[in-house]
């Protein structure tokens, strides 16, 4: 049964004329809205690249993330998770090494064939988001296999945003916050995306430390664990944070 819905969705939804038609916009004619951004993230500029490129973070996390890598310049970026923004963090992170991990293939496959210079790798993470608690006290089986081309280094900044963990049965988020935790670099920047969600902000308090969290922003967390000197202000305050939300059926 799984296979034949997997089949359908890709024939109805992946490989629809619509998508289609909508990647080559955003790889053409929108093109300009994202170098725009790298130079000048400014909100304004953010918020009309979200609509265009339809982004799922908000306008200001967006900015906050830009301006951090802008500050360190290339480095090396490890992403949990494609999706639309896949190209423009590429980008922001230009004469850096950028790689993603993504567990859905279809979604793999349309956004290197929309961007053939993306790094990305299929993992499987083989949890249900309802086990959290359980693994939460079992450290053990948090550990997944990875590819060497992510195990053989450290990462300066890392952002998870993925697997899905809005539901129940969806794989959860457990096993990318633990890893990021042992792949970060000693001076690293790690960014929790929808930390609205128990879930998120129970596993980074317990594996990135309360003490390094220099800021929540919407459902952004970001944890410094670096000093480098500011080359951008990073202008976001403290923590800008949102009520705990009820997990919904629509939410990645």
């Amino acid at each position: 049964m799984i296979p034949i819905m997997s089949s359908i969705r890709k024939t109805l939804i992946w490989n629809s004329g619509f998508l289609n038609l909508a990647d080559i916009i955003r790889t053409s004619i929108f093109r300009r809205v994202l170098d725009s951004c790298i130079k000048n993230p400014s909100i304004m500029r953010v918020a009309s690249m979200k609509i265009l490129h339809n982004f799922c973070m908000h306008p200001r996390e967006i900015r906050l993330i830009t301006q951090v890598l802008r500050s360190r310049g290339p480095c090396r970026l490890l992403i949990f998770g494609l999706g639309n923004d896949s190209t423009y963090w590429r980008l922001v992170n230009g004469g850096g090494r950028t790689v993603f991990i993504e567990d859905d293939p279809i979604w793999l496959e349309r956004i290197t064939r929309m961007d053939p210079e993306i790094e990305a790798f299929l993992v499987s993470y083989g949890t249900r988001r309802v086990e959290w608690k359980r693994l939460l006290r079992r450290p053990d089986g948090l550990q997944m296999y990875l590819p060497t081309a992510v195990l053989d280094r450290e990462w300066d900044v890392i952002l998870v945003d993925a697997p899905k963990g809005a539901r129940a049965d969806n794989p959860g988020r457990m096993k990318s916050i633990f890893i990021a935790s042992l792949l970060r670099a000693s001076d690293s920047d790690v960014f929790i995306h929808d930390c609205n969600r128990e879930v998120e902000r129970v596993y980074s308090e317990r594996y990135l430390g309360k003490k390094d969290l220099k800021r929540q922003v919407i459902r952004l967390r970001h944890y410094c664990y670096s000093e480098y000197p500011d080359k951008d202000e990073v202008s976001e305050p403290f923590t800008v944070r949102v009520p705990f939300e009820v997990l919904t059926e629509t939410a990645r």
